[in-house]
């Protein structure tokens, strides 16, 4: 039986897609967003004339300006889940008060919608557009860092088991999430976003890079349990060590491989190092966070392959 291929019905990606380059060009407060009716027409589609000033009516796709709404109603609904997480995760206040105006915006657009009034919809995104425009930059600016990123916006929905919140703002985000569970992040992966999320937040209270790595190692102890938390040291340290074994002009390779392939240094200890020599423990961070942030999707497969391997399983082998 031929697998079903879900990102091909994906319209709301590719809507997302045709926002960003929207927003990047114009600034929604500035004018109404329309979707032109296609030149080809469509009979099982006939064009909604919108009237953008009295008198004067223009032919729209409405079925593209339908989409256009629900994804920016999903990609509010998207960074709502992802403020939830900060809040529950790393403690800032501002959080809450985000939430309050996603959740607004997203009401205020989806009544219009399920009233079936795509031009006052329409038209509230022009005059919300102010906050809209932020919201999305946010958003855009955080799925494009790299694709764990992009796939952490649907890990918080799953995790927080609100799919079907999610769905009744935009059904079409059915197969976002269909993606997702099939292809989920793994544990590693998991920790990667999880530790570039404490640099963002930690960046924002401070500046000393010293305090900041500080901080990230705070985040780290008081939300994971021991067992986990140990791993996830575990995975950091063989991370950096393979990340840095081929790279000659570091000036801290020399100490992280002679730690590493030291057989004589048991991973405990090394792992104990971490946790309580700051000096260790930043160099292993600044090696992690420098070589994770713009991570590809098929790197860390790539170096389960490598010859450094050899060594990094001795602190991490999964």
């Amino acid at each position: 039986m031929e697998e079903l291929d879900i990102r091909k019905y994906d319209i709301t990606s590719t809507m997302e897609l045709r926002i960003e380059t929207i927003t990047n060009h114009y600034q929604l407060n500035k004018g109404l967003i329309l979707f032109p009716y296609p030149k080809e027409q469509n009979e099982f589609l006939p064009p909604k004339y919108f009237e953008i000033n009295e008198g004067i009516k223009i032919p729209i796709d409405i079925e593209d300006q339908n989409q256009f709404i629900l994804t920016i109603i999903s990609i509010l609904y998207k960074l709502k889940c992802q403020q939830k997480y900060l809040k529950e995760n790393i403690v800032d206040l501002e959080q809450e008060e985000n939430i309050a105006t996603l959740y607004d915006i997203m009401n205020k657009l989806s009544e219009q919608i399920n009233k079936k009034n795509i031009e006052k919809a329409t038209r509230l995104v022009n005059e919300m557009g102010t906050f809209i425009q932020i919201f999305l930059k946010k958003y855009f600016d955080k799925k494009n860092s790299n694709y764990i990123s992009e796939k952490n916006f649907i890990k918080y929905i799953i995790e927080q088991k609100t799919q079907h919140e999610c769905l009744n703002y935009n059904p079409f985000m059915i197969n976002q999430l269909l993606e997702y569970i099939k292809i989920p992040l793994t544990e590693e992966e998991t920790t990667i976003g999880e530790i570039l999320d404490y640099e963002i937040e930690a960046r924002q209270a401070f500046n000393r890079q010293e305090k900041i790595l500080r901080y990230i190692k705070k985040l780290m102890r008081i939300n994971n349990e021991e067992t986990i938390y140990l791993e996830k040291i575990a995975f950091i340290i063989s991370n950096a060590y393979q990340e840095i074994y081929e790279d000659y002009n570091d000036p801290d390779r020399g100490i992280i491989t002679n730690i590493i392939e030291n057989e004589k240094i048991k991973k405990e200890i090394i792992i104990n190092e971490f946790q309580n020599n700051d000096e260790f423990s930043n160099i292993i961070l600044r090696t992690f966070l420098l070589h994770n942030k713009e991570i590809e999707e098929g790197h860390l497969e790539e170096l389960k392959t490598k010859k450094s391997k050899q060594y990094a399983k001795r602190i991490y082998n999964k």
